[in-house]
């Protein structure tokens, strides 16, 4: 193996911690970021949809059956 392919291997074989640090905390930030903005939209969306269709097929559910039942009495 000749020294300046030896030299090579050795540099490459030490990480650059201050780019592998700066690389995590960007793909933490970025990936929190991102996670948390679609999560919250997500979930308000299908919160919202099913909280109206639970909503509308309870309240026409009994409504229909109370108006029934007091109609019938």
């Amino acid at each position: 193996m000749t020294n300046r392919l030896q030299n090579n291997i050795q540099i490459h074989d030490q990480p650059n911690w201050p780019a592998l640090c700066t690389g995590l905390t960007d793909g933490l930030d970025q990936g929190l970021t991102d996670g948390l903005d679609q999560g919250l939209t997500d979930g308000l969306d299908q919160g919202l949809t099913d909280g109206l269709d639970q909503g509308l097929t309870d309240g026409l559910d009994q409504g229909l059956t109370d108006g029934l039942d007091q109609g019938l009495t």
